[in-house]
């Protein structure tokens, strides 16, 4: 049984997570650009109980959902609910209170959720009852290839009814539009003038790294930053490591894992040399340096809520694992050192012989035993779940 002090602390502290969130959301408003699609959301919501948006990485799917949740809850009063998994609107729900649940990347980030989508199959009339009573709104974001998976199809139809697909709904002139807050009128004359494919978060990822040249990153983003970190390893290898550790705590690093007085210090501190070794800095590197790194690369590729370092955008993560995970030294460190979730969502096994997907983190015959054994030692400690 949950004692009622620490079940009052538990929502006392996901307030104030949600607070934060929400906070980060009105900052980045300064940057939102209406376009015609806001309209067509907002009349959804006005009649239907549910929406959900779809869309290529990087079109602007958070940005718009945040700012329609925003929205809602100045126009109609409706009170915001960040959420990171589906169980969490059963756990927040308040019969008779508007409430609005905000989802990003529904069902993955990066591919389909097993776990996320049989908890909706098990739950789905209960949903349905919540809905029906009137008071909630759920908006969810979902990237094209899992909206397309058919797992994704058969099993959620409390989200199939209201889409907006954004990769169609933008027009070019919107897109410009968007991109317009990042480029000069020189860069969006040559968008004009060219036949390049583009997503905002292109233009604004490359605002942020002029020294590019616009038309090879916009052609292919991921060459452009490949060959970028391989020369980051010799010239700023503390960098090189900051983005390296981004793939092994998936994509968001918390602050106390700099905090030399935490517990667990000479675990820490080993995992630490090992990573430092593998970058080419010196095993003895102080973890405090590492942090005053993070800061510097805080709008470019992370960005901080709290005291958490977040990859700045999910295709950037993607960037990331793709790259770190073509290493034969990173993989074995990846093996041994990241998150459970990164084995679990982010790789690939080469004996499958199945088509590798794009980005993902393969893992060659020579470690595949490496594999097996982790992943027996976190189902001896209860951390799979699919």
């Amino acid at each position: 049984m949950v004692d009622k002090t620490d079940e009052r602390t538990n929502r006392r502290q996901t307030k104030i997570s949600h607070n934060v969130e929400i906070e980060l959301w009105k900052e980045q408003e300064v940057m939102f650009v209406e376009t015609p699609v806001v309209e067509d959301i907002s009349q959804i919501l006005e009649s239907e109980h549910s929406v959900l948006v779809v869309g290529e990485p990087g079109i602007g799917k958070s940005m718009l959902m945040h700012h329609i949740a925003l929205k809602l809850h100045t126009t109609m009063n409706y009170t915001i609910i960040p959420c990171s998994a589906i169980q969490d609107i059963i756990h927040h729900y308040k019969e008779g209170i508007k409430q609005m649940f905000v989802f990003d990347d529904i069902f993955g980030r990066f591919t389909a959720s097993l776990s996320e989508i049989e908890y909706l199959q098990k739950q789905e009339e209960t949903f349905n009852r919540m809905l029906k009573k009137g008071k909630i709104k759920i908006a969810a974001t979902c990237r094209l290839d899992i909206y397309s998976d058919e797992k994704f199809h058969a099993s959620c139809t409390a989200f199939t009814s209201n889409i907006i697909n954004l990769s169609k709904e933008y027009s070019k002139e919107n897109k410009l539009k968007i991109c317009a807050k990042y480029l000069t009128e020189t860069y969006i004359q040559l968008l004009k003038d060219k036949n390049e494919v583009f997503t905002p978060l292109m233009c604004y990822l490359y605002s942020k790294n002029e020294n590019f040249n616009l038309t090879d990153f916009l052609h292919c983003p991921y060459e452009t930053y490949k060959n970028e970190w391989d020369k980051l390893k010799s010239i700023d290898p503390y960098k090189y490591c900051a983005l390296f550790l981004c793939v092994l705590r998936n994509g968001s690093v918390n602050g106390s894992l700099f905090d030399i007085y935490t517990d667990n210090l000479s675990s820490k501190n080993f995992m630490f040399q090992n990573i430092f070794e593998i970058c080419g800095l010196n095993r003895g590197t102080s973890r405090c340096k590492l942090e005053t790194v993070f800061d510097s690369i805080i709008g470019t590729y992370v960005r901080k809520k709290s005291n958490e370092y977040s990859v700045i955008h999910d295709q950037m993560f993607d960037f990331m694992c793709g790259y770190f995970g073509n290493k034969d030294t990173m993989v074995r460190c990846i093996l041994h050192d990241a998150c459970i979730q990164i084995l679990n969502e982010r790789t690939q096994l080469e004996s499958i012989n199945e088509q590798r997907r794009k980005f993902t983190i393969l893992i060659t015959h020579r470690y595949e035993h490496e594999y097996f054994e982790r992943i027996l030692n976190e189902l001896k400690l209860g951390n799979l779940e699919e």
